[in-house]
């Protein structure tokens, strides 16, 4: 008998294995935000970035291994299904192996060709290429009288399951309206989640071009009464050498150039940081939404062409959300150098 500490640890195990495939468990591990990105010395922006990184490999990781999976679960589906088609001809049109792969070949004669058909037509429909033909060479009464005689006999076998097929049928057609009407909203609601975020960062990123431009303007004003100010050795031409006149203006440059550069840092970074923030705290709420579209996504593929395969794997989707907004942590310090010099 196995004892309570090996049962303790085989569930714990279990559970463990559960919670490290399970995509919320990689919310909780995503390093929390720097609320002072303007501040950090290089070396914590490389600490904090080596963290970030090392959660976002290991997502680009199991996204891979997830789609690599359901890429071979797949090809072995469709292979499946189109075996399921072929246990269907044969027992709808009393067709052999033979015949199916027969079908499938070019250099059949037309004799082969007609031998499949005809057996085709009497075992769904009852009748034979000869009776086809032969009602062909019939009068226009004749052959009325016939397709009657022929349309009662199929209302009469007919009509014993019509009534179940139909009834199985609506309940069928009525679960897929419901299915595809809740995906539709679904989609509707994962959609102006991603675009608000889309936008509000489209937004910040043409702001923060155009705010550059105005800051590199004036910085060039400044350089240039700077250059008046303090015309230095070289009365402002290049090769004048350098004396206590350049070393001041640059200094001044230097500060006032610090300066305007930690304003905008302060004011996008600030910004951005926000919008990131704002979507990481709205992203567990996201998940389940995205969980149970992806499931009627697969329902409704699986009911269409009658098989178990699943379109989209469980928990893809839902990672891709999360690597999403980790790659927008990965450029949280996008805004903190300009890069601006003369």
């Amino acid at each position: 008998m196995r004892s309570i500490i090996t049962i303790a640890l085989s569930l714990l195990f279990v559970s463990t294995a559960y919670a490290q495939d399970d995509p919320k468990s990689y919310l909780s591990r995503i390093p929390a935000l720097p609320n002072n990105v303007c501040s950090m010395s290089d070396s914590e922006r490389e600490k904090y970035l080596e963290k970030v990184d090392k959660i976002y490999q290991e997502l680009l990781s199991k996204i891979e291994a997830k789609e690599e999976s359901s890429q071979k679960n797949n090809e072995q589906g469709l292979e499946t299904i189109k075996k399921d088609m072929e246990n269907k001809m044969k027992q709808d049109y009393g067709l052999s192996a033979t015949d199916i792969q027969n079908m499938e070949n070019d250099d059949l004669s037309d004799e082969e060709r007609e031998a499949i058909g005809n057996k085709m037509l009497q075992q769904k429909y009852n009748v034979s290429i000869n009776d086809l033909k032969n009602v062909s060479e019939m009068s226009e009464n004749e052959q009325q009288a016939w397709i009657e005689s022929y349309a009662g006999k199929q209302t009469a076998d007919v009509q014993n399951h019509k009534e179940a097929t139909i009834d199985a049928e609506n309940k069928k057609n009525m679960n897929m309206a419901e299915l595809q009407k809740e995906q539709i909203s679904l989609n509707n609601q994962l959609t102006v989640f991603a675009s608000k975020y889309d936008n509000k960062l489209k937004d910040l990123e043409k702001k923060e071009s155009a705010a550059k431009i105005e800051l590199k303007n004036e910085l060039d004003k400044i350089l240039k009464a700077l250059f008046k100010q303090y015309p230095g050795a070289g009365g402002g031409e290049e090769g004048g050498g350098i004396n206590e006149e350049d070393r001041k203006r640059d200094a001044i440059y230097e500060e006032k150039r610090e300066k305007l550069q930690q304003q905008h840092c302060n004011e996008f970074s600030l910004s951005y940081y926000n919008i990131v923030k704002e979507k990481i705290s709205e992203l567990p709420a996201q998940l389940p939404l995205i969980k149970r579209f992806v499931e009627i996504s697969n329902q409704l593929y699986q009911s269409q062409l009658d098989t178990k395969i699943e379109i989209t794997p469980s928990g893809l989707q839902e990672l891709k959300a999360i690597e999403g907004c980790v790659a927008l942590q990965i450029d949280i310090f996008k805004y903190c150098s300009v890069n601006i010099s003369y």
